[in-house]
């Protein structure tokens, strides 16, 4: 069953010319068979969604073997990025990134203005096998956490920016 944040890639037989060059993530968990993906590497400034049948995704491979999830704040920033970008209509985002440029305080993001978006990063990060809600989690995570959402909100939640890494802290 493929979840939400899954890495996956198209298998061969039902890739279209170019599907192996991008990084495709599950965008909402597996229903009835089929699986909402997208290329988050991919130049353009609204991404496409595509719904397959699951036989035709597998999780990612390397030389055969299951890859560990990137749980690096570059890869969830982008992950992050990408599933409130889903959640949020681009009218909404636009207002987002403008709110969050007037803000004087660098721990406030607008975006819970529209969503409760420490669920979907939540989300994102259960999807890597993290739970900060687990004991002792937000003292595994929680830098992680912060580091993830100051990179999304410094990129205006645009998984084509590039992501430098930061240390201030976010909400």
């Amino acid at each position: 069953m493929f979840k939400r944040g899954d890495q996956v890639e198209i298998l061969p037989e039902f890739q279209d010319a170019g599907d192996d060059e991008f990084h495709w993530v599950v965008l909402a968990d597996e229903e009835k068979g089929r699986v909402d993906i997208c290329p988050v590497d991919i130049a353009l400034k609204i991404k496409p969604r595509y719904t397959v049948e699951a036989h035709q995704i597998r999780l990612c491979r390397f030389n055969g073997e299951e890859t560990e999830k990137a749980t690096d704040a570059y890869t969830l920033a982008r992950e992050f990025s990408a599933s409130l970008r889903t959640l949020l209509s681009p009218e909404e985002i636009e207002l987002v990134i403008a709110r969050n440029a007037a803000e004087k305080d660098p721990n406030i993001c607008h975006s819970h203005d529209f969503c409760d978006a420490n669920v979907v990063l939540l989300e994102v990060f259960l999807a890597h096998g993290m739970d900060p809600a687990d004991e002792g989690g937000m003292e595994k995570w929680g830098n992680l956490w912060d580091e993830t959402w100051t990179l999304a909100k410094g990129i205006g939640f645009d998984v084509e920016q590039p992501v430098q890494s930061s240390t201030r802290t976010a909400p």
